[in-house]
């Protein structure tokens, strides 16, 4: 990524020239049809122009988690109706995660743009409400999209269309409906300069993948509470980097205490509480769906086998123990 990150400054800069093809690699690709090229992001350009290659991609990465810390506290306050210190440390705990820290600094610069998820949510909820939100997710999903998303985009459509099931009602159903067409139409339209000759390059050549690694609750537990380990992990595929998702046990105890609240539900207009009602059972049900699509391929009827693999697009994506980047916001949330 810092190869392509100097393409893109050295094109732009000297020559004046958008970086649409890498004449430095397997003797001239096209950087344009490349999905996980970052130079033609807004914040890219912002960040790489005036700042050139390497003090940019420091602060593309600092821009990213403030983002994200700020999305995840917003989205804590307004639509999980958690308080303004449980806001803060779930914010806190998900941007200095293992997942986040291994993936922005382990080479992944793409999976910086996970941090936008947050602010996705909140607009793609108060669309519900106001549809000139659906600008706002069209633009962050397009964003997504321009930092080479290649993870990133897939996984937010998925945790937008579990968030919409887990709000759908009679009621909200025309609103939700309005939404989901205004936000694809304009994603399309504004993403195409991104989309088109990346489906040209791909489709011209494809690069099928398969990964059947399989991970069980004490090694996940594992990867929440290690703060060290050996680069490879016996009995899985990939080095540690892939894997390491620290949040520690005294949040996994508040996690606990959380599942508990949410569990004895809500109470309203005096009346007493009731199981598993309120606005946090979305984030319990977000934990236990996305922790299980970590855990990868067991049974056919595992999640991540029946749902995501056979999703267009998904089934191409390696790595599932990645899932954690979205489970561990769950988690905070509920700690």
């Amino acid at each position: 990524f810092h190869h392509w990150w100097e393409i893109g400054v050295v094109s732009l800069r000297r020559w004046g020239e958008w970086p649409l093809w890498d004449p430095h690699h397997c003797g001239g690709v096209s950087l344009w049809g490349q999905p996980q090229a970052q130079n033609f992001s807004p914040l890219y350009l912002f960040t790489a122009m005036p700042f050139g290659t390497t003090l940019g991609h420091k602060l593309y990465l600092l821009v990213h988690h403030v983002l994200g810390w700020s999305g995840l506290y917003v989205l804590a306050r307004r639509h999980a109706r958690v308080g303004r210190a449980g806001a803060f440390l779930a914010a806190t705990v998900w941007t200095s995660s293992g997942v986040a820290v291994w993936d922005g600094a382990g080479g992944h610069s793409t999976f910086l743009a996970f941090q936008l998820v947050p602010w996705l949510l909140c607009a793609w909820r108060e669309a519900d409400r106001d549809v000139r939100y659906a600008v706002a997710v069209a633009a962050l999903m397009t964003e997504i999209l321009a930092e080479g998303g290649t993870y990133p985009l897939p996984y937010s459509v998925i945790v937008l269309a579990f968030d919409t099931v887990c709000r759908l009602r009679l009621a909200t159903l025309g609103p939700i409906v309005r939404t989901g067409l205004v936000s694809v139409m304009l994603t399309v339209l504004l993403a195409a300069y991104r989309w088109v000759p990346v489906y040209i390059a791909m489709s011209r050549h494809p690069r099928p993948a398969e990964d059947n690694d399989a991970i069980d609750f004490l090694e996940v537990v594992e990867m929440w509470t290690s703060r060290s380990h050996d680069w490879t992990w016996p009995g899985h595929p990939w080095v540690w980097a892939e894997y390491g998702s620290y949040i520690g046990w005294g949040i996994l105890l508040l996690t606990a205490i959380g599942i508990a609240e949410v569990v004895r539900g809500d109470s309203a207009d005096g009346v007493p509480r009731r199981w598993l009602r309120g606005p946090q059972t979305p984030i319990l049900l977000g934990a236990l769906l996305f922790c299980a699509f970590s855990m990868g391929s067991h049974d056919w009827y595992w999640p991540f086998p029946l749902i995501a693999q056979r999703l267009p697009g998904i089934g191409n994506l390696r790595v599932p123990s990645r899932w954690q980047v979205v489970c561990t916001m769950y988690v905070a949330l509920l700690a």
